[in-house]
């Protein structure tokens, strides 16, 4: 076996470890599925973790395809692709940041991202707990047609090299993070918090109300 079909068959492996790592992450009750939630099982899906995912996925399978292609590791990469990854862990950081303060502020005594009140993934990345947020569904709409223009750049120039995104493109995706990290600031406060302790407890009232009926019926 030569060394081509080595490097291709390394890419393969490392697709597959990757593809059955995204298929453990995305079922509810696996361990793993806990790398994309806001801190722990049970608590919302967190867009900036999704953001860092998506891009760190796209980046590793090109990068490797083009090693595969190329039989040579230096060069691949170049500084926007380092800039697209960066905007991403800084997401993820700075988010962090912010759920802290709000954990530690005791106005706050819920967060919409632990109040149990989950529906499903695509629903918990852009939604707040009054609804869907435009700032989220505008971050997610230029990470999502950027990751596929740099696919299809990529596949379209030979799978040699990795796709090169100017300034402007990055000030673009970096801007949509920034709005996104900025307004997720007001996401949580004291106004927030009650009303999710409000609702908290109307549906334990309900669900108590529920119990007691079908437990009449049951004795009856």
């Amino acid at each position: 076996m030569d060394a081509f079909n080595i490097r291709w068959l390394v890419v393969f492996v490392l697709a597959f470890m990757l593809l059955a790592f995204l298929y453990r992450v995305a079922q509810p009750k696996s361990p793993f599925n806990v790398a994309l939630r806001d801190s722990g099982p049970n608590t919302a899906y967190s867009f900036a973790k999704t953001q860092l995912l998506w891009w760190t996925v796209i980046i590793s399978i090109c990068f490797a395809v083009a090693y595969a292609v190329t039989g040579e590791a230096e060069g691949l990469l170049n500084s926007s692709n380092l800039v697209l990854l960066g905007i991403s862990v800084g997401t993820v950081a700075a988010g962090r940041v912010i759920d802290s303060g709000d954990e530690s502020n005791p106005s706050i005594k819920q967060r919409h991202q632990t109040c149990g009140n989950h529906q499903s993934f695509l629903v918990d990345i852009l939604s707040d707990y009054n609804g869907i947020s435009t700032h989220r569904f505008q971050a997610l709409i230029f990470n999502v047609v950027y990751g596929l223009a740099f696919v299809m750049e990529f596949c379209s120039n030979g799978m040699d090299l990795l796709p090169t995104y100017d300034s402007a493109t990055l000030g673009l995706i970096g801007l949509s993070s920034g709005g996104y990290l900025a307004l997720k600031v007001s996401e949580n406060n004291e106004m927030t918090s009650k009303k999710i302790e409000t609702d908290m407890q109307a549906r334990q009232q309900a669900a108590s109300t529920t119990a007691a009926a079908d437990s009449g019926t049951g004795s009856s």
